[in-house]
This record gives structure tokens, sequence and C-alpha cells, in this order.
């Protein structure tokens, strides 16, 4: 996995369980929790995208709170240029926002221990960052 700062990550999830624990659904970082892009659900059950770059948040938005159910997530990313999708709706556009370098990628699970426990049924990650027209229509149900 060569590291780039510049691309698009993806999950279709079915969520059954309700957790009062964060979840980790997608992660490519650096090996450590300083340099990390992560989709997750959190510990009300919303669904989060999270950026830290040299250890420093850059990007932390989340969508609606969601009980349970099927999910398509996908988020794009560049220098300045982040947009998050939760099912054919764009949840956040974010302009100014640091992307880090990133080698390794976690499905499930986190350094931190935050496992999905839940079904992933596709993830994927692309080294383009896709279009918003592109994620509308990869996360529409």
């Amino acid at each position: 996995f060569p590291s780039h700062d510049t691309g698009m990550i993806y999950a279709e999830i079915d969520t059954r369980i309700i957790s009062s624990s964060i979840r980790m659904i997608l992660s490519i970082n650096d090996g450590t929790i300083n340099n990390r892009i992560q989709i997750r659900k959190t510990s009300a059950d919303a669904i989060q995208l999270v950026i830290f770059a040299a250890g420093l948040p850059s990007v932390n938005v989340l969508s609606a709170n969601n009980q349970s159910g099927r999910f398509k997530i996908a988020a794009a990313y560049n220098l300045n240029d982040v947009s998050f999708y939760v099912n054919g709706v764009q949840v956040s556009a974010i302009s100014s926002a640091t992307i880090p370098a990133t080698n390794r990628i976690d499905f499930g699970n986190s350094l931190a221990g935050e496992f999905f426990n839940d079904h992933i049924r596709a993830a994927g990650i692309s080294q383009r960052r896709w279009a918003n027209a592109e994620l509308e229509n990869l996360t529409r149900l």
C-alpha cells in the first residue's frame, strides 16, 4: 500500500449491534494514531469521519445518529478538499484540511482496539480523489 495524500475510502456496512463504544469500520494510517483517515461508528451510533495529521485533528465530522441498518459510506480527500457521503447524501464538505501520509489499511479494527464486530459488506480505497457526483452515486442505496 503506497503512501499517498489524495484518495477515497469506501465502506458498505450492515449494522445490527447497538453499542456504547466506538467501532472502527475502516482506517488507513501509518501504523500510529498520529496519522490516520478513519470511518467509524461512534458511541452514539453516528457515522464519523476522522482525519489526524501529525497528531493533530484535521477533520472530525458526524452523520446523524443511526441506530442500525445498511449504510454506504465514502470520503474523498485531498489537501483542503474533503467530502463525506452517507447513503447518497453529502454529510460534509471541508475546504481546510491537512491530509497525512499513510501506508497501512485496517478493516474492522484500529490501533486503539476499536473493533467493529458487525457486518462489513464491502470496503475499498482509491488513490484518486473521486468527484462528489461519483461519491453520491457510489453511496446511494
